[in-house]
């Protein structure tokens, strides 16, 4: 035998033997994955103590999160309390006393369901500025919010450019007397909101010196109207 028959059949693998089957299963049939248990349901309940871990904390009933109530609203015209004193042409605006029938020259007529008193009056320096504005707008019309810009500055419109609803109260309505002898129609408006706050006390509408609010129509003339105000039980 040569040298190189030798290398050869050292070098030639010997043949692979099948796979053995198990007892019980054809031949050539794919090896299947032992039968699991099918998972149960999760444990409910407490728990066992796990070695080496403290004990977690049994929850509490939940409390209700807190709330702050709300603010009162401030009076008619009166800054909120901490905020800094109004001005009038960039001057503290003067401390008023307040308000007295004496000062009431033109009352309005009550307008509120189920009431048969005034709510609403102006003073003589209110009067006479609304004769002038009444002079160039025609008819006019008021409207109280108590907003965040104007403060509770009464709003004086030309009447119709302020479009009211279900959401504001008509507090009264005057005629206010003009110098020919006749009358203008003027309604007094304030915002529902507001109103729930209000509704016991009567407001007096004056004039001062100062620049009116927004778009008031006193504004150009350096003038502004107050609402000063008086419980109804006076």
């Amino acid at each position: 035998m040569s040298d190189s028959s030798t290398a050869r059949e050292a070098t030639t693998p010997p043949p692979s033997e099948p796979p053995m089957t198990p007892p019980g299963r054809p031949p050539g049939t794919p090896p299947t994955e032992p039968p699991t248990d099918p998972p149960g349901p999760p444990p409910t309940g407490p728990q066992p103590p796990i070695p080496g871990r403290p004990p977690e904390p049994e929850p509490g009933p939940l409390e209700p999160p807190e709330t702050e109530p709300e603010p009162e609203q401030p009076p008619p015209d009166q800054p909120p309390p901490g905020a800094p004193p109004r001005t009038t042409g960039g001057r503290p605006a003067a401390q008023l006393p307040d308000p007295t029938a004496a000062d009431d020259v033109l009352e309005a007529d009550p307008t509120v369901e189920g009431e048969d008193f005034s709510r609403v009056a102006f003073t003589q320096a209110a009067v006479s500025q609304l004769q002038r504005l009444i002079d160039r707008n025609g008819p006019l019309m008021f409207h109280q919010s108590g907003g965040c810009c104007d403060g509770s500055s009464p709003m004086c419109y030309s009447e119709g450019d302020f479009i009211t609803g279900d959401a504001d109260v008509r507090m009264g309505h005057v005629e206010v007397p003009l110098p020919d002898g006749s009358g203008s129609p003027l309604d007094f408006w304030m915002s529902r909101e507001q109103f729930a706050y209000w509704r016991h006390t009567h407001l007096t509408i004056d004039l001062v010196d100062g620049r009116g609010g927004g778009f008031s129509l006193e504004s150009p003339d350096g003038k502004r109207f107050l609402t000063r105000s008086r419980m109804l039980s006076d």
